[in-house]
């Protein structure tokens, strides 16, 4: 049976935030932060890789926010 939806031809990885003082974060609001601003894109990229590579073709596009540069 083919699925309606058999190619995956663009991932966009716009996804983030942060804690406010990060001088004062637990230990939990950082792993959160991790997984939030990172692994997401890591398990993202992971699992759509190698459908693209399948295909011969895809692109990522992985977004910051201006806050990355401070």
């Amino acid at each position: 049976m083919r699925h309606a939806f058999s190619r995956i031809d663009v991932l966009v990885n716009n996804v983030g935030g942060s804690a406010p003082r990060p001088v004062d974060m637990s230990e939990d609001v950082w792993d959160a932060q991790v997984n939030l601003n990172l692994k997401s894109v890591f398990l993202g990229c992971k699992h759509v890789l190698p459908v693209m590579e399948r295909q011969q073709r895809g692109a990522i596009v992985n977004i910051a926010s201006a806050s990355a540069l401070r």
